[in-house]
């Protein structure tokens, strides 16, 4: 089954019809549906004919979809368009209590099979970020392909990575654990502060919720630690 929410914004508030478009790897179309906006939101949920499974690097192929969304007015007028990319995945976090020990497992599922993560470290590629180029996004992801990685984690001290980043890592099976940007701090927690780190994370999260290969988000790098050191 496949959920579909649309959200328009303000400046659109004419729009009375949402098309969407879904095309299989080879363009063909799998879906089409017209969907009647109400108060700003169109939802529908269709049933995926004979779905191809997106997995990590080891495990099969990497399978993406694009979904075109379409806005209407009245009669039919084009407010606005969008394409996308996306897959069909699901991915757990698996935490079991051990046996006869402290703590709980810490193991990732993906389309209901356990994964053995074998993964490595990000920093920016480039202390001048814009010397990163889609194509050497490519080629260090596809690096890290060769060398049978399926997990790349994005250090908090860096950059919420790029949408270039995130394609590489979908199209080459990448799993990607992404913290937030807070790392090695003590943080203050006033009222404003957290005003806005509550607008940064939605804005991030929103951008990257849907990607194939985000396989877990974290608050942070060494906070914790930090702020039991007495460090600030």
């Amino acid at each position: 089954m496949v959920h579909i929410n649309v959200n328009t914004v303000a400046s659109l508030e004419g729009a009375n019809t949402v098309l969407i478009t879904v095309l299989d790897a080879d363009g063909e179309e799998v879906i089409q549906s017209d969907l009647e906006v109400k108060d700003g939101k169109a939802t529908a949920t269709k049933v995926f004919p004979s779905p191809n499974l997106w997995w990590p690097n080891g495990e099969g192929d990497q399978y993406l979809y694009t979904l075109k969304t379409t806005l209407l007015g009245a009669e039919k007028v084009l407010l606005d368009e969008t394409t996308t990319r996306f897959a069909l995945r699901s991915i757990s976090l698996i935490q079991r209590p051990l046996d006869d020990e402290p703590g709980t497992t810490f193991m990732f599922n993906v389309n209901g099979r356990d994964i053995f993560i074998q993964g490595g470290n990000w920093i920016p590629a480039d202390n001048l970020l814009p010397r990163i180029t889609r194509e050497k996004y490519f080629a260090w992801i596809g690096m890290a392909k060769k060398s049978h990685l399926n997990m790349i984690r994005v250090w908090g001290g860096g950059i919420y990575e790029t949408e270039d980043f995130f394609d590489a890592c979908d199209e080459n099976g990448i799993l990607v654990w992404h913290d937030l940007a807070f790392a090695c701090g003590d943080y203050p927690i006033h009222d404003a502060f957290l005003e806005n780190v509550t607008k940064e994370v939605e804005a991030q999260v929103t951008r990257i919720r849907n990607r194939a290969c985000l396989a877990l988000l974290c608050g942070g790098n060494e906070d914790f630690m930090l702020a039991e050191m007495g460090v600030g």
